[in-house]
């Protein structure tokens, strides 16, 4: 069965799409995890999808798995408002470790709420300063900032205290700290939190996340809406 060409999609399928969609990107380790499968049926997946005219996919990093994204076609599918936008080569690091550092927040935040940049930045009104992500729970709000390099205390200033004013805690992730950025986050007297968060791009990896007590109420419910968490490995099953 199709609708305009595009065969219908199944629950998962757009579940799947749709984290794509809002995160700019997946890589091929990061489909096979949100799928519960393995690589080799993520491999279908992308293969289908793009038959459909519904993602590109490249290796767009040398020695590191192949980048997918949703095409115009794809969004438009899913009834998403963004432009298609093909990542470069400076932004795919940035975005892969966002989609795990979501996947993080997922397990550890369980009643917390996930807007990406992308959702962001569509808001009314959009939040100013903007960061890549906020996790929510209504009554409380942390931003999430992510870097693929330490920055200076003047970058430290610049790009984080706007952050820390208009939210009651703001995260930095960096894949080392330097012995400054702890100094300077010292200073803040819990108002922000620095964590170092090596990820390995052949693999997916999950962030040791820090305690906010915010986003922990008592009676905490899985979130709808959430791809479903990493059970087996299991190969060689069509997704339904």
């Amino acid at each position: 069965m199709s609708q305009h060409g595009v065969r219908v999609l199944s629950g998962r399928d757009q579940a799947l799409l749709r984290f794509m969609g809002e995160q700019y990107l997946l890589t091929l380790p990061q489909l096979a995890y949100l799928a519960d499968r393995c690589p080799r049926t993520a491999r279908w997946l992308r293969t289908r999808w793009q038959r459909a005219g519904l993602v590109d996919a490249a290796p767009l990093l040398v020695d590191e798995p192949t980048v997918l994204w949703l095409t115009r076609r794809g969004l438009a599918a899913l009834g998403l408002p963004w432009k298609s936008v093909r990542p470069s080569y400076a932004s795919v690091q940035t975005a892969a470790a966002l989609v795990e550092l979501r996947l993080g927040a997922r397990d550890r935040y369980p009643a917390a709420t996930w807007l990406s940049r992308r959702i962001l930045s569509h808001a009314t009104p959009v939040p100013s300063p903007l960061p890549d992500a906020v996790l929510t729970t209504g009554t409380a709000s942390v931003a999430i900032v992510a870097k693929q390099r330490g920055l200076d205390r003047h970058e430290l200033e610049r790009q984080l205290l706007p952050l820390i004013a208009s939210y009651e805690h703001t995260l930095l992730v960096l894949p080392t700290l330097s012995r400054h950025t702890r100094e300077w986050f010292d200073q803040l007297a819990g108002q922000a939190t620095a964590i170092g968060f090596p990820r390995d791009p052949r693999t997916v990896t999950l962030p040791q996340l820090p305690t906010f007590a915010a986003l922990e109420p008592r009676s905490a419910t899985a979130q709808e809406g959430w791809p479903m968490r990493k059970r087996v490995d299991r190969c060689g099953v069509s997704p339904t």
